[in-house]
């Protein structure tokens, strides 16, 4: 095993690691203080503490951060004129399509208008 695989088989192992990794440990020194600093470990995560934040230290966070840009008020005022304006002509035009003096859209020709016979069926198909 090399020195990668041994490191890797100890940080997996809960119990014990595989024989080879015991051969590879006497003869390789590095791996016997990587070991040794992984099985310390646990003691010093159990005796670490989460250090003290000075009274300022949100106030240098806030500022550390960047400003937010806001609209300009002309761009606010001017994006309110426009749905203004596009709200009137929805609305005038729906008061013109929907107005009862007007004419409702086109009337259907009437065959015998046209000449020829009152036939519907002759005056589709051009008979």
């Amino acid at each position: 095993m090399n020195c990668n695989e041994v490191r890797e088989a100890l940080s997996v192992a809960n119990e014990g690691a595989p024989p080879e990794v015991a051969g590879h440990l006497e003869a390789c020194a590095g791996c016997r203080a990587w070991a040794a600093g992984l099985a310390a470990l646990p003691a010093r995560l159990a005796a670490w503490t989460a250090p003290a934040l000075s009274d300022s230290f949100e106030a240098k966070v806030l500022a550390s951060l960047p400003s937010t840009r806001r609209t300009p008020r002309w761009a606010l005022v001017a994006a309110e004129f426009l749905i203004f304006a596009l709200g009137s002509l929805a609305g005038l035009g729906a008061v013109w399509v929907f107005s009862p003096g007007r004419p409702t859209g086109v009337r259907p020709a009437d065959p015998a208008a046209l000449g020829g016979g009152g036939d519907l069926a002759d005056f589709v198909t051009g008979d």
